[in-house]
């Protein structure tokens, strides 16, 4: 069933009253307040580093196999801790889990995942502490993090945010009378932010800083200028 942007937004699946509660909290009420709910940031997942290659003291993305799990340590009460070790190649990647059991518990030993989070360590033996953690075919992308309250996860946030563009028939092109020299047609906004793309360029302009957005998007702007090159060609050999 088709949704306008001002519809409310416990219309879209998985939202209840008590979402559409939780969702207010953040001034979301419609689906198009849902879709202006701008990220914060993003994990950057597109070109995950070797191991060897990683810097240690900043964040990233690394793909390693998960070698060994240690069993659940209880330090005290309410203090869970988990010791796993994977390797890429010859260096190998300690990682420490606190209180996270589930998150434990649903990887394999002998498969490979894409860890993200702060490295230290030296260069043969690296350490990460809470990383975040994805399958390997979500490598290539920028997921969004959004704003959150408690109850929400940002995991809804975006399977929301997704089926939102996939039922609003009719998007606006938010760059539309902004006077950036470059375009963006609905639809193809609408392929990019549901396949977990995130526009940043629109973000930051929604945000009113368009001058540093164009920086952050090198895929929308060779993209952008793509459509501008064969829309410009085209009237080059209509005028002859």
């Amino acid at each position: 069933m088709p949704l306008e942007l001002q519809s409310d937004i416990r219309y879209l699946k998985g939202v209840g009253e008590s979402r559409a509660q939780l969702y207010h909290k953040l001034g979301v009420d419609t689906v198009e307040d849902l879709l202006y709910h701008i990220p914060r940031r993003y994990v950057d997942l597109t070109h995950p580093t070797p191991l060897a290659e990683a810097i240690p003291g900043q964040k990233c993305a690394v793909r390693a196999l998960l070698a060994a799990k240690g069993r659940e340590q209880r330090i005290r009460r309410g203090l869970s801790v988990f010791r796993l070790t994977a390797v890429d190649g010859p260096v190998t990647l300690h990682i420490t889990f606190f209180n996270a059991k589930y998150t434990v518990d649903s990887l394999r030993e002998g498969e490979e995942y894409l860890f993200y989070g702060t490295l230290t360590g030296g260069f043969y033996a690296r350490q990460m502490d809470s990383p975040q953690v994805f399958r390997p075919e979500e490598a290539g992308t920028l997921l969004p993090v959004y704003p959150l309250t408690q109850g929400l996860s940002n995991k809804m946030v975006s399977r929301q945010v997704a089926e939102a563009l996939h039922r609003v028939e009719q998007l606006p092109d938010p760059l539309a009378g902004s006077g950036l020299p470059l375009i963006l047609l609905p639809e193809q906004l609408r392929q990019q932010r549901a396949s977990g793309v995130a526009l940043c360029a629109m973000d930051r302009m929604l945000a009113g800083d368009p001058g540093d957005a164009a920086a952050l998007t090198p895929n929308y702007l060779r993209m952008a200028q793509a459509e501008r090159t064969r829309q410009n060609n085209q009237d080059f050999y209509l005028k002859k």
